[in-house]
Order: structure tokens, then C-alpha cells, then sequence
């Protein structure tokens, strides 16, 4: 015996060394176990195509500003013919024998054009984890990213966002999303959009986060252009924002940093969108002015829900066998904004207020110390009807206001957020909330708001262009009211970090009207604003976060045979039997195919694992 090894005690039988018959078993036992694993609790996926980027990406190319920094993603150019989820290895320059000219994108934050002569290489889709749903513990909730069976083909699986819910009546007016209960013995001769019990569905603040998309932060200012303007503008030469990513107010009176105009020409694009799609020539795009239309949409920054996911410059595929993808025709203003600054002030009691124009109204966010108690601080959000130069400013109509044990200190960064998305305004100081109001608009209401014209004149015509079998007049872009914003300093402050973002929006255009179902909810929903759809108790309704270019719930316009037979015939929405679960990881991001001669290795973009929201 060994010194210091203890006996074995006696009695103890020897150990014996492991059968065959065990091994077969314990394998046996762990591959049911993973089976049952993935059937039942968790199942990996892999995301193939763009309708819901940017939360996720399918087929991509990267790309990088190098004087701003700034990265972002835009579906394939090219891909083979039959399969939009197949994008080519090498998008534009020479591959294959082939010239494919180059790759032109613009920065979506400076917007400055960017042109790559050698191509660049693709990337494939994200791969995701997906919780299985377990009825009745663990069930579908409003805004969840969903992995369901298609409705229209039973052997493909979609990934959409959850936003209509079983026994709900669902409107999409001015890109957002609004829920009723859902009433069966509902006259056909009431319009539905004047009743006064739709609610506008509020994203979780977590989902709100996952989904604003940047239009600009000035921290990408490019370093190597000293003379790049902002489109931010000040009201006075106290005003300093040119070649700096920090803009600098030094007046004593208020002053105003507003967002530079937007002088888009909705209507014109509207008008050649319509033109394309009735000569079925939407997907292509070929013609020289909507050419210039795509390419005018991405030289200056707009409130608008363009994508820049969708750049993608329409051009005659060089070569037999190859696909354009299809760049984003139509575009709508969107007033569901986010503005945030790292607010410093420069001298005591400074106020800072982010302002929203939008809809006939204004919406404010205000952060500013207390006049009566010193160390304290307010933080409001108001409303108020725009202001006319022929009348007196109204009153400020406050939602919600909290005392803050709060010293706005000079010299000190106050990181401020303002919301104002889905009817409700949130205000965030250091990335905690410290106020939240709603306001309470009928679908009637809104479109009333948003396009400035009388509710009923404006149905009286759009049952003239329905009647005439086109579109509702409510699915182009020019006739919504275009938003503005403002940054409001009441004294000498800095402000750091400068963005504005966008929320989703959910277009109500039909992308595919089918003629053969002219009372279809789903695309009554899209081509008449006084339609509604009408979710069963087992019926889901879902949309991609790229609204612009997601075939979804919208634009279906016929069911699998099968699933007619056995489960529902509904068009458009998604059975309960049909959806798979949730996605909530991203496991293995989009990989990058870097070619080496003729051999196409994956790489791993391991930075950007994330969970999904």
C-alpha cells in the first residue's frame, strides 16, 4: 500500500469496467432526451431572408463607413434565379466570369455614398434558439418574434412579430397597430373606427428598444469632413453644430436646435409606386424616374420609415440564371419618434426640453430644475394643439409630471430620452423612467390627426377610389402630415450624443391584391381604412419588423389545401396549431463568406450574439 493512500474498505465491490449494453443505453437515453428537447422545449433556426431585419438578418452584405464608423446590413443585390434566399457569394464586381458592376450604398446616418468596384461578399442569415409554446403555460404574446408554419405553404417555416391576439378586432392606421374586442354581432353599417374603445397596443419598454431605428446620432459625424452639416440647424448663430459631434448653445435667451426639413417628394413616389404596381412591374423597377426616386430617398435624412436594410439600386442582372432583389418603392411619414441627447449644462438652472411635432399637435418632454426647491427637479410631458401664427400659443396640456430629488449640476452629462410612440410619451433621464402619459385617439381620430382633413370628407373620397378598384387613398405616403422636431434650451448647454430615431410602422399598403377576394379582411384591412380584421379564438395575426418588404398576414391571399381541410381557411392569419414558439437568442450570428480564390469560407460574427425582443 502507497503511504499515505487510505484502504479500500472491505466489503467494497471492485469496480468493473463499462458493457457495451451500458454504452448502447446511456446513448440511447440521451438522444431521446435531445429529441424530446428540441420537439418539445427548444429548436435552433436559421433566419434565410430580410423580413425582419434589422432585429434579424437573413441573406446580407455589412458594410462600414470609414470615416463615421457607422455599420449596418442591406439585403443582396443578386441572388439565383427562383430563390431570394440564396444571394450569390460575391455581390457586384467581377465573379464568375461575369461583370456585375459596382456596389453603391449610402451611409443611412450621413447619407453620404459609398462605392465598392470589386463587389462585396455576402453574408448568410442569423441562427436562432426558438422556446417552443406549451399551451396552456406557456403561450403567444403581443409583440413576441414568432416561428410559425406558413400558412400558405405547410412545408416552409416563417419568423414574423406577434401583433394581433385571439378575439380581437385589428386596424393598422398611421402605422400603428390598434385592438378593439372583438364584436360578432357588429352592424356591417357602423364604421368601426369611430368607436371609442380601441386601444393603441404599447410595446413593452424592452421591445421599444429592440425596435427604434437610428436615422441619425451624431456621434458618427465623420472626422475626416470638417465641413459635413448636420441636419440639425439652429434657430441663431448661438449655435454651434458644424464639424462637431457635440452642438454647443452659448445664448442666454431659449433656443431651438430644429431637424432640417424634409423636402421628399411623397406624392411623386406615391404616384410612380401606383404606376409600377398596376402595370405589375413593382418587383423590377426598370424605369429611369422611379430609378431616381430610389436613389433621391437615400441622399438626405428623413422621418420616414425608410430602410436601409432595402438599398438596393434596381439594375439588368448582367447574366442568365441570376435575380434584382426588390428595393423599397413607398415610403411613409413616421411621427412614432425617439429623440435623446446627453444634456450638459453650462450655467444653473438650464432647462432642456425634446419636442415632437406631429399629427396637429405638440408633444414635449421637459426636464428642468425646480424654482421653488432647491436640489429638486421636474420632469413633465405635455400635449398641446400646434401652434398657428394667427392665434395665441394654446395651454400645455400635462400627462404626467414627477418631482425629482435631482441638482442639475453645470458641467455635468444628463442622458435624456424622449418617447412618443404607440399614443404614449415616455421620458427617460440616465436611462431610468421618470415619467409616462398616454393620450386616448380613436382610429377616426387618428387619421383625422395625421392627415389634417375631416374624417368623413376624407371617406366620402376614399369610397370613391375603393368603388373605382384602387388602393384606399390612406396607403400613400403624401397624405400624412410630415413630423418635425426640436431640442428646447432655456440657457448655455452642450448637448452630446444627439439621435433621433423611428419606431416601426406598419405600412398599409396592399403589395399583393388579390382580386378574387374582395371582402378578405386582411387585404380590406390594407386597402380601405374602415376594414377590420376579425381574429377567431384560435387566430393570430403577425408582420415583419421590415414592413417595407415582409410577406406577411397582409398580403396572403390563399391557404395551404391541407390546412384549409383540416385546420382553418382563413386567409391571412395564423392558426394556433401552426405557431412553433419564440425566438429569443441569437445564437450564431449571420456568417461572413470570405472568399479564398474560388473556396467560400463561413466566418463567424461572433460580436454580435444578442437576445431577440
Amino acid at each position: 500500500m502507497s503511504p499515505g493512500r487510505p484502504a479500500a474498505p472491505e466489503g467494497d465491490p471492485p469496480p468493473h469496467a463499462v458493457g457495451i449494453k451500458e454504452t448502447v443505453i446511456s446513448l440511447l437515453i440521451a438522444f431521446a432526451l435531445a429529441f424530446v428537447f428540441r420537439g418539445y422545449v427548444i429548436e435552433p433556426f436559421l433566419i434565410p431572408t430580410g423580413s425582419m431585419a434589422p432585429t434579424l438578418l437573413g441573406a446580407h452584405e455589412r458594410f462600414v463607413h470609414p470615416d463615421s464608423g457607422y455599420s449596418w446590413a442591406v439585403g443582396p443585390w443578386y441572388t439565383v434565379q427562383g430563390r431570394s434566399d440564396q444571394p450569390l457569394p460575391q455581390q457586384g464586381g467581377r465573379f464568375r466570369g461575369a461583370d456585375f458592376g459596382p456596389i453603391t450604398v449610402n451611409d443611412p446616418v450621413t447619407r453620404q455614398p459609398l462605392e465598392f468596384l470589386s463587389g462585396v461578399p455576402s453574408r448568410s442569415g442569423d441562427r436562432i434558439f426558438v422556446l417552443k409554446y406549451v399551451w396552456p403555460f406557456f403561450t403567444p404574446t403581443r409583440y413576441d418574434c414568432v416561428v410559425f408554419k406558413n400558412p400558405q405553404n405547410i412545408q416552409e417555416n416563417y419568423i414574423k412579430r406577434l401583433v394581433g391576439l385571439p378575439g380581437e378586432m385589428v386596424a393598422l392606421v398611421d402605422g400603428d397597430v390598434f385592438t378593439r374586442p372583438y364584436d360578432r354581432d357588429l352592424s356591417p353599417d357602423f364604421d368601426p373606427w369611430t368607436f371609442t374603445d380601441w386601444k393603441p397596443a404599447v410595446k413593452d419598454p424592452r421591445v421599444q428598444r429592440a425596435v427604434w431605428h437610428t436615422i441619425f446620432d451624431s456621434r458618427y459625424t465623420p472626422l475626416e469632413a470638417p465641413n459635413f452639416v448636420p441636419p440639425w440647424a439652429g434657430d441663431s448663430d448661438a449655435w454651434q453644430t458644424v464639424g462637431t459631434p457635440v452642438y454647443r448653445f452659448t445664448g442666454s435667451a431659449p433656443g431651438r436646435l430644429r431637424w432640417a426639413a424634409d423636402g421628399f417628394d411623397y406624392r411623386k413616389a406615391a404616384e410612380e409606386f401606383a404606376a409600377l404596381r398596376a402595370s405589375g412591374r413593382a418587383g423590377a423597377a426598370r424605369g429611369p424616374v422611379s430609378i431616381s426616386t430610389i436613389q433621391s430617398a437615400w441622399t438626405a435624412p428623413r422621418l420616414d420609415d425608410t430602410y436601409a436594410f432595402n438599398q438596393i439600386l434596381p439594375r439588368t442582372p448582367p447574366v442568365g440564371g441570376v435575380q434584382m432583389g426588390q428595393p423599397q418603392l413607398n415610403f411613409y411619414p413616421v411621427s412614432d419618434l425617439k429623440l435623446a441627447a446627453g444634456f450638459q449644462p453650462d450655467a444653473p438652472n438650464v432647462e432642456c426640453s425634446a419636442i415632437i411635432l406631429a399629427r396637429g399637435h405638440e408633444f414635449r418632454g421637459r426636464l428642468a430644475p425646480s424654482k421653488t426647491e432647491p436640489g429638486y427637479a421636474e420632469a413633465s410631458l405635455a400635449m398641446r394643439p400646434a401652434p398657428t401664427s394667427q392665434e395665441p400659443a394654446p395651454p400645455w396640456t400635462i400627462l404626467d409630471a414627477q418631482r425629482l430629488r435631482l441638482d442639475l449640476t453645470p458641467g455635468r452629462v444628463y442622458n435624456v430620452e424622449f418617447w412618443h410612440a404607440d399614443q404614449t410619451l415616455r421620458l427617460f433621464l440616465d436611462d431610468r423612467p421618470v415619467a409616462t402619459g398616454s393620450y386616448a385617439w380613436s382610429p377616426a381620430q387618428r387619421v383625422e390627426f395625421s392627415t389634417g382633413q375631416p374624417y368623413d370628407t376624407l371617406m366620402k373620397q376614399d369610397e370613391a377610389v375603393v368603388a373605382a378598384g384602387d388602393p384606399s387613398v390612406l396607403s400613400y405616403g403624401h397624405f400624412y402630415r410630415k413630423p418635425e422636431a426640436f431640442f428646447e434650451l432655456s440657457g448655455p448647454a452642450s448637448l452630446h450624443r444627439v439621435t433621433i430615431a423611428r419606431d416601426l410602422y406598419y405600412q398599409p399598403t396592399p403589395r399583393s391584391p388579390d382580386k378574387r377576394h374582395p371582402q378578405h379582411g386582411i387585404l380590406a384591412l390594407a386597402a380601405h381604412p374602415r376594414s377590420t380584421l376579425a381574429l377567431g379564438p384560435e387566430q393570430y395575426f403577425l408582420c415583419g419588423d421590415n414592413s417595407a418588404a415582409s410577406l406577411d398576414g397582409r398580403a396572403w391571399s390563399d391557404v395551404d389545401t391541407w390546412v384549409a381541410h383540416l385546420i382553418d381557411d382563413t386567409i391571412g392569419v395564423v392558426p394556433e396549431r401552426l405557431m412553433v414558439g419564440k425566438a429569443f437568442f441569437v445564437y450564431f450570428p449571420s456568417l461572413h463568406q470570405r472568399l479564398f480564390g474560388s473556396t467560400s469560407i463561413p466566418v463567424p460574427d461572433a460580436g454580435r450574439l444578442r437576445w431577440i425582443w
